[in-house]
């Protein structure tokens, strides 16, 4: 395929998107983990405070049976099927190989220290993205670097707006998880609300 001006602009554009994105997905899992912790801790305070019963209790106690099932983040599913991960391995470790020759010890002598604690980071980071199979990873460390990424492909421009719609999608189902809901709350009555909506949600009842 001819990579014109254009298609050439809207590769270097979705290049672009997968760093925001790829930077504000890990933004939201960190804030997402962080706020589970205290989704946690805060709403079995609420359940004691209620008498509420966890679905496995009412069980035991009453033999009444109730299938909801508590809500669980976790990620979408990637977009290395297995029709696509021969173009994914063999862009992996081209971009690895560009990288580990740009952050190689050799390379490193007549730099400053800190480029060269800098270009080690990055080396390890580029180590651990290229055993996940994490393509995209690699191409922002890529950049980071000034590596001239390799010539586009139509299979390119495919994996890119994927990933950059995976990436949003699961950004965008993060924010309405209650976890997510909650952390957002600006006082205690808020926060009292999104735990009554989660508990009649998962199940949570009194015995009475």
């Amino acid at each position: 395929m001819a990579f014109t001006p254009k298609l050439r602009k809207k590769y270097e554009k979705l290049i672009l998107e997968l760093r925001y994105l790829t930077a504000d997905y890990d933004f939201h899992r960190l804030s997402y983990d962080e706020a589970q912790v205290r989704f946690s801790e805060d709403f079995e305070k609420y359940r004691q405070e209620n008498d509420l019963v966890t679905p496995e209790e009412r069980i035991l106690k009453t033999g009444e049976v109730d299938y909801s099932e508590e809500e669980e983040f976790t990620d979408l599913a990637t977009i290395e099927e297995e029709q696509e991960k021969h173009r994914i391995n063999a862009v992996t470790n081209l971009l690895f190989k560009k990288i580990a020759k740009e952050t190689h010890p050799d390379k490193l002598v007549h730099m400053t220290p800190d480029e060269q604690e800098r270009r080690e980071k990055m080396f390890l980071d580029a180590q651990d993205a290229s055993e996940k199979r994490e393509w995209f990873r690699l191409m922002c460390i890529a950049t980071d670097l000034g590596i001239k990424l390799p010539t586009p492909t139509k299979e390119h421009l495919v994996l890119l707006e994927a990933k950059n719609k995976e990436l949003r999608t699961t950004i965008d189902y993060m924010e309405k998880t209650y976890v997510w809901v909650y952390s957002q709350m600006p006082n205690d009555m808020s926060k009292k609300n999104v735990f009554a909506e989660f508990a009649k949600a998962v199940g949570y009842t009194t015995l009475n």
